[in-house]
């Protein structure tokens, strides 16, 4: 089973995911992110800790016609900020998995014409997350494909700018 890369993973799965989502996932239609859902979910009971699980396993549930877009939302945050925190992913590898994971959720949402909000749900992960940063902000809005999910990497960079100028000020005032 192509999953089981994930569980035997130094890096708790999240550098297996990328490969997955491009090479190896054969169904990446809404009825296989249901599919896939299931699992893993059966292999996060066992690894709840694998970061590329929690990823795959968020990514499937918020495309599930009866996903919870909540848990979805809460998968992807944890397995970005595990993905960081314990697995040391480097900053590059994590742009080109989280625009991996972007794009089969566009694709597949716009197969299933019914979770646009599975999107949204995934860019607020993304902009919540300690791992996201510049080049992954301006990427993830150059690919939205409207104005509703390009607005969320926009919001980031503008917090970033507003609170690094804010730093700015700060530091020249007390110079």
């Amino acid at each position: 089973m192509a999953l089981k890369k994930f569980t035997d993973s130094q890096k708790g799965g999240f550098d297996s995911l990328a490969f997955f989502l491009e090479s190896e996932w054969q169904d990446a239609t809404p009825l296989g992110a249901v599919a896939l859902r299931t699992s893993t979910e059966r292999l996060l009971a066992l690894n709840p800790d694998n970061a590329g699980l929690l990823m795959l396993h968020g990514l499937c549930e918020a495309l599930s016609w009866n996903g919870d877009l909540a848990m979805a939302g809460e998968h992807l945050l944890t397995a970005m900020n595990l993905s960081r925190e314990a697995y040391d992913v480097g900053e590059e590898y994590m742009n080109r998995v989280c625009i991996s994971v972007f794009t089969a959720a566009h694709m597949i949402a716009q197969m299933g014409n019914s979770r646009e909000e599975a999107v949204e749900t995934l860019l607020g992960a993304f902009h919540r997350s300690i791992a996201m940063n510049r080049e992954l902000a301006r990427e993830l809005s150059s690919l939205g494909r409207d104005r509703k999910a390009s607005r969320i990497p926009m919001e980031w960079l503008i917090n970033q700018l507003v609170k690094n100028s804010s730093i700015m000020i700060q530091k020249s005032e007390v110079i």
